[in-house]
């Protein structure tokens, strides 16, 4: 199927109605024939080892093998225009128009029911969930306590930080000394002291393990080091050899003197 008719007509022309082949490869020994003079170029350079697609612009002597990476070169001559409307910034590379994009003409996501503005997509996808007629919430589990949250997160928190009082990670600034529950806290909170500083670092990959687990405290056990995993495969590998040895002398057959 084909979104034009002049893709389809062309489609039937070159796979249907011409049966024979129109262009030969003229090298001696070589039968091989090709519908398009584009295909016939790019087989002759297994002969010539010449690449046959030379660059067009006026001082660049370059010349690659296939179509496809002289259209890529011929790019860093022509550049990457802008497309935005009244913009005339030209990149050399893909990755320099990218970067003016994310600069200059990086749109903000928009709520569509309160219209407030997001820099991250992500974010636009968290904050949608607070127009959600029916919402998942976390209960905490504590006796007495009615508290509810929209994240673990919030709700790990506000267990260690309420319920059992620890508050391990103390701002640095000495005018400061605000203490909180959990790390990714105290990362936004320093962002009041040093406004360049990032909000929160990279996140390290961890296995993920459900709320309950790690509500109660429960840390999975961590894998043995290589070099102990190593040392425990020779020694069951010994202790196999030793019982093979053990078998085959019970085996021999007993000479008589």
């Amino acid at each position: 199927m084909f979104t034009t008719k002049d893709n389809l007509k062309r489609h039937v022309s070159r796979k249907h109605e011409n049966i024979e082949k129109l262009y030969l490869c003229d090298f001696e020994g070589c039968d091989r024939s090709f519908k398009k003079h584009q295909q016939l170029k790019v087989h002759q350079y297994e002969h010539t080892r010449v690449p046959a697609f030379k660059c067009n612009y006026e001082g660049c002597d370059k010349c690659f093998c296939l179509p496809s990476k002289l259209k890529r070169h011929e790019k860093i001559h022509a550049g990457y225009a802008c497309k935005v409307e009244c913009c005339s910034f030209i990149g050399k590379t893909w990755t320099e128009l990218l970067g003016h994009k994310q600069k200059h003409h990086k749109e903000p996501f928009v709520c569509s029911a309160c219209s407030k503005n997001f820099k991250r997509k992500d974010t636009l996808q968290a904050h949608l969930k607070i127009h959600d007629q029916e919402r998942n919430v976390f209960v905490c589990p504590r006796k007495g306590c009615e508290r509810t949250y929209t994240t673990s997160f919030n709700l790990q928190s506000h267990i260690l930080s309420f319920h059992e009082q620890q508050r391990n990670f103390v701002c640095e600034y000495s005018d400061c000394r605000k203490a909180f529950s959990m790390k990714q806290s105290l990362d936004r909170h320093s962002v009041v002291h040093d406004p360049k500083r990032q909000k929160l670092k990279g996140k390290r990959a961890r296995p993920k393990h459900c709320l309950a687990s790690r509500l109660a405290g429960y840390i999975p056990p961590r894998k043995p080091p290589t070099a102990v995993m190593s040392t425990l495969s020779e020694m069951l590998e010994k202790a196999k050899m030793s019982e093979i040895k053990n078998t085959t002398e019970l085996m021999e057959p007993v000479v008589a003197n």
